[in-house]
């Protein structure tokens, strides 16, 4: 989990509300979770939103087109 939670979180410099911090800890901690269920909590966080969007359309990922939705 801790992994995970790292790259979401610490890496990549979000700052998320308790929250919403608090329920995605619960999730990777669970060990049996969806992309489906990180996406569900991280739309009521649309700071969060848009820095992780901002990641994947960096060039560190190079996707060939821009992604603008979950």
């Amino acid at each position: 989990m801790g992994d995970n939670r790292n790259k979401v979180t610490i890496e990549a410099n979000l700052i998320t509300l308790p929250d919403i911090d608090w329920r995605l800890k619960e999730i990777l901690d669970s060990h049996d979770y969806s992309l489906q269920d990180i996406v569900q909590l991280i739309v009521y966080d649309p700071g969060l939103t848009a820095r992780l969007l901002r990641i994947v359309n960096s060039a560190f990922f190079g996707f060939a087109t821009k992604i603008d939705t979950g």
